[in-house]
């Protein structure tokens, strides 16, 4: 018989800001019928810690500059997130790419670096590595995409006190 989740098994809102980390804790599921069987709850306990979703919608983003570069076309975008922010991005298109082909989302890396984010796919961020990531997988034949996360490079000062505010304290 499935053994069903219940709200215990789910740190409280919170909870993980105050003294530290609660592991997530439920049994593990003896089949894959009950780890199905499972699923809905799990999702409804989630979704009623997490909170209400946004709706979802499809980006339209908007090319605001186009640049030929060794071996790929960099290109600048932007789109509204559906809650009212700009995302700023890059997408790398290896040259003469005109149909689909294999892409790549890259994730740059945090580091206290927040006036930092998409910029490390053109850059040699890592002292180990002779070229940029980014430009690299571009020539191989990847496109890449890599947008700010939320409080670095161009959406750093996108929290509640604007200009104000920067760094750990958009975050937080």
């Amino acid at each position: 018989m499935p053994t069903q989740p219940d709200d215990s098994m789910i740190p409280a809102p919170g909870s993980l800001l105050k003294g530290g980390f609660t592991a997530f804790q439920t049994p593990v599921p003896a089949s894959a019928a009950d780890w199905e069987a499972r699923k809905p709850r799990l999702r409804e306990i989630l979704r009623a810690r997490i909170g209400d979703w946004p709706p979802l919608f499809t980006p339209k983003p908007t090319i605001d500059s186009r640049e030929s570069r060794d071996g790929y076309t960099l290109e600048c975008l932007s789109f509204d997130n559906g809650i009212g922010d700009t995302i700023f991005g890059y997408l790398l298109i290896p040259a003469g790419r005109t149909a689909p082909g294999p892409a790549i989302l890259y994730h740059h890396y945090h580091g206290d670096l927040y006036s930092q984010g998409k910029e490390e796919v053109l850059i040699r961020a890592f002292q180990t590595l002779p070229f940029a990531t980014g430009e690299e997988l571009a020539r191989k034949g990847y496109l890449v995409l890599c947008i700010d996360a939320y409080c670095f490079g161009q959406r750093r000062f996108q929290g509640p006190a604007g200009n104000a505010e920067e760094g750990v304290a958009t975050e937080h």
